[in-house]
């Protein structure tokens, strides 16, 4: 009864009333959570040419990934667990209660032919908890790649979205190891171009990665999506480094075209095209 008093007295006064821990309402709303739709290509890295590595086997590809993502909560700070999912050995937990918003990551083409064991990922449920437990989670898709090589070959075995490619000018295509499936698409006409047309369905996304030689006598190309000129890339490197992702784009439901041409950089004009990647 006199705590009742004590209160019913500061209010007359006009004093603010702190409300005690009864009367304290409990914190049930969830982080904010936001993440891609698919994880992206690790531009500046180089594919794998070729995994496994046995005889016999299937040329696949492996290329890097990351998968960035960002939370908020009104009540202080979040904590994030990060969940790989695969196709066949079960999931594995990446990140736990951590602090990190990006992780990196392993794409794969490859489908098991040679055997072993089926880690290919699926996807990532990326989850989000605030200091009172409150939780989000969404599941992001990626880790199943499409290489869709220079000579137009596919290895499609996980069926993402496949480009086609149309080529204009002058090129020269050329046979060694070091390019991913051992073809290489060369040019050092003004203006040549290649163009990757691809078709997104409805709700669905990729990322269109283009894999290039870099080198001392490479130049710099130009790249335009759907009509209008998105960059500059320079394939320039002081020693020669073969299947680089130079360059990617996030591609939303439609049809899209991704034109790259060739500036001839005077010195060094040629550009080396080697793959297109779509996840």
């Amino acid at each position: 009864m006199k705590l009742v008093g004590t209160l019913a007295a500061l209010a007359a006064l006009g004093l603010a009333v702190l409300p005690t821990a009864a009367q304290t309402a409990p914190d049930t709303t969830a982080p904010t959570l936001r993440t891609p739709m698919k994880s992206s290509f690790l531009v500046g890295r180089a594919i794998d040419k070729s995994f496994p590595p046995e005889a016999g086997c299937p040329n696949g590809v492996n290329a890097r990934e990351k998968l960035s993502w960002h939370g908020s909560d009104d009540a202080g700070s979040v904590r994030y667990t990060v969940v790989e999912h695969t196709v066949g050995e079960g999931d594995s937990t990446l990140l736990s209660h951590s602090k990190k918003t990006t992780v990196r990551l392993y794409g794969t083409n490859w489908n098991n032919d040679c055997g072993g064991g089926a880690w290919q990922p699926t996807g990532w449920t990326v989850k989000a908890r605030d200091a009172a437990g409150n939780t989000s989670k969404h599941l992001v898709r990626g880790g199943l790649i499409a290489v869709t090589q220079d000579n137009r070959k596919v290895d499609n075995v996980w069926n993402q979205v496949v480009p086609s490619l149309d080529y204009s000018g002058s090129w020269t295509r050329s046979k060694s190891a070091r390019w991913s499936r051992g073809t290489l698409s060369r040019t050092s006409d003004p203006n040549a171009s290649v163009t990757a047309t691809v078709t997104v369905p409805a709700g669905e996304a990729t990322h269109l990665a283009l894999v290039m030689a870099k080198g001392p006598g490479r130049g710099a190309f130009e790249v335009s999506v759907d009509g209008v000129v998105s960059s500059t890339v320079d394939t320039y490197a002081a020693h020669l480094r073969p299947r680089v992702m130079t360059w990617q784009v996030a591609l939303g439901s439609g049809t899209h075209t991704v034109k790259v041409v060739n500036l001839a950089t005077a010195g060094r004009p040629s550009i080396a095209f080697d793959a297109v990647l779509t996840n």
